[in-house]
C-alpha cells in the first residue's frame, strides 16, 4: 500500500493538513508555522492523524472517498515533488 506525506502548518487564523505538494506549498500562507509531518495510506488515516493531534476525537469518514488507499502513481508523483522541492526560506527554516 502507498503512502503519501502529509505537512501540518498553522497560523494565527489558520490550520492546514496537506499532503505535500507543489500546489500545498505554493498557496501557504508566508507567515505559516510547520508542525509535524508523517505518512498515511488513505485520506481517512491522515484525518485521523489530524484530529489526534488537536485531540479532537474520531475523524468521521466519507465512505467510498476517503477510505480509498493512495495509488503508486499518487506516491511517485509525490516523490518527483520531493527531490526537487524548494521552500520559501520562511518556510525552509521553520522544517528544521
Amino acid at each position: 500500500m502507498a503512502t503519501i506525506l502529509f505537512e501540518i502548518w498553522e497560523t494565527d487564523d489558520s490550520m492546514e493538513c496537506v499532503p505535500v505538494s507543489a500546489q500545498a506549498d505554493a498557496m501557504r500562507e508566508p507567515d505559516a508555522r510547520f508542525v509535524k509531518a508523517f505518512y498515511a495510506s488513505t485520506p481517512n488515516e491522515a484525518g485521523q492523524v489530524y484530529y489526534d493531534h488537536y485531540d479532537w476525537g474520531t475523524y468521521k469518514p466519507v465512505e467510498g472517498v476517503t477510505d480509498i488507499p493512495f495509488s503508486e502513481e499518487e506516491r511517485a508523483f509525490q516523490s518527483e515533488y520531493l527531490t526537487r522541492r524548494v521552500l520559501p526560506d520562511a518556510h525552509a527554516a521553520r522544517l528544521k
